[in-house]
């Protein structure tokens, strides 16, 4: 989920960081995830992770129901969201070179991103030391490509609307 939502993030001129509590089995555990940026661009990065996301445990599911010598298991379930948030984020690279190929959107861009992160710089003090978090299972080579391909099948709609698949971001 962090690794998506940082990810959505910046293809949206935002910053994702996470918080982690410990677990009852004395683990660290990702307990939220915070998003930096204006607020349009905040709004617009929550809608569409959030949507993704949701799409996303969804889909990984369906897909290993409905392929042969596939479990629903962690293996299929990391490499499924490994393959997906890998082609959204490669989706996002190519609007961004499309976007700062013109003068006017690279400034934007450009100017965007480097307020938000003097603000993060100036506002936020992150702890130190990095939670171990627990180590996740090997992800499965099959499913990482089932994941690329609906990744790819979600992230259609970028570069018309900013937003990915049919979701609208509607106020």
């Amino acid at each position: 989920m962090v690794e998506l939502a940082n990810i959505v993030a910046r293809g949206n001129r935002c910053r994702a960081s996470y918080g982690c509590r410990r677990a009852g089995n004395g683990r660290d555990v990702i307990s939220a995830i915070t998003i930096y940026g204006a607020r349009g661009d905040v709004d617009k990065t929550e809608a569409i992770w959030t949507a993704m996301e949701t799409s996303r445990a969804a889909m990984w599911r369906e897909r290993a129901r409905a392929t042969p010598h596939a479990k629903a298991n962690a293996a299929w379930r990391n490499g499924y969201y490994r393959g997906f948030q890998e082609e959204i984020a490669r989706r996002y690279q190519v609007l961004r070179l499309e976007m700062e190929s013109d003068g006017t959107g690279k400034e934007l861009v450009t100017v965007r991103s480097g307020q938000v992160d003097q603000w993060i710089e100036t506002h936020v003090t992150f702890i130190t030391d990095k939670p171990k978090l627990p180590k996740t299972t090997r992800p499965s080579q099959a499913a990482y490509r089932h994941g690329r391909q609906d990744g790819a099948r979600q992230a259609i709609g970028l570069k018309e609307t900013g937003a990915a698949g049919n979701w609208t971001l509607e106020k």
